[in-house]
């Protein structure tokens, strides 16, 4: 097949040829310059070093079989590469690579190599589960911290210690950030001013609930929220905030005589 101006690495249309196309195109006698293996190392040297097995980049990967310079088998690489790129190993005369091995798991009731950090997870994650949810039961979240650092452990115990080791540091970085957000706090007013927010949202829903219950467990609530950080603070006020205003517009719809604004403290009593 001619080529475009001569260039072995172009069709007669002026294609660019990547991949085999690439060297058959080349390969064809009357273009010019003769294929020549890709720049990048062998995946594959026979014993006598005279075979070499290259993988070709570009649009369609491709295997590429030479022997003493001479390109003399190719392939498409597929998803299926290994087994690909292993029969052709088999079929020029070299042993294919083994299978790789699945590593042995630990026997039940035998410490890994990483047993010793596992406490460290353990509290790691737990604190990443009170600060997520600092209201929420802290006896189910230490259970569930407790599977899951002990199911990264089987993990590192399993596939290697630094499937555990990475887990591990993404903990620790994310326990430094939550120091650094819980070093700011909020004022008490603001706690005050949460708590009866929440109070007064849930009294508006359910108008029978225990004034003094309520707030006593809405204060209590409030104080685990303040204990994480002014950010974890602003987010639920925010909330709250929403909610409030919300009820205010299902009540009062768009009357522009009425200001629908939040007053801190306020007991009703506000037209």
């Amino acid at each position: 097949m001619p080529t475009s101006g001569g260039n072995p690495y172009h069709d007669r249309n002026g294609r660019f040829a990547t991949g085999s196309s690439a060297a058959t195109v080349a390969a064809q006698p009357g273009t010019g310059a003769r294929p020549t293996p890709p720049t990048t190392p062998p995946v594959f040297t026979s014993a006598d070093g005279g075979t070499t097995i290259h993988v070709r980049e570009g649009a369609e990967p491709t295997h590429e079989v030479w022997k003493n310079g001479e390109l003399i088998d190719s392939g498409r690489a597929t998803r299926a590469w290994r087994t690909e790129r292993a029969a052709l190993i088999a079929k020029h005369g070299g042993e294919p690579p083994p299978a790789a091995a699945t590593p042995a798991r630990a026997p039940a009731g035998v410490p890994g190599r990483v047993e010793g950090q596992r406490e460290e997870l353990h509290r790691l994650l737990h604190e990443e589960s009170v600060f997520a949810d600092p209201t929420g039961d802290t006896a189910a979240q230490h259970a569930h911290a407790g599977r899951m650092a002990q199911t990264w452990a089987d993990y590192g115990d399993e596939y290697g210690a630094d499937v555990f080791s990475g887990e591990l540091n993404r903990a620790r970085r994310a326990a430094g950030s939550r120091e650094r957000a819980k070093a700011v706090k909020p004022t008490v007013r603001q706690e005050l001013e949460l708590t009866n927010l929440i109070a007064e949202n849930k009294l508006a829903e359910n108008p029978a609930l225990n004034r003094d219950k309520l707030y006593a467990q809405t204060r209590a609530d409030v104080s685990k929220v303040s204990a994480q950080g002014l950010g974890k603070h602003n987010a639920l006020l925010a909330s709250e905030r929403a909610r409030w205003y919300q009820r205010e517009q299902e009540q009062y719809g768009n009357d522009i005589e009425r200001t629908t604004q939040y007053h801190a403290f306020d007991d009703g009593g506000n037209p």
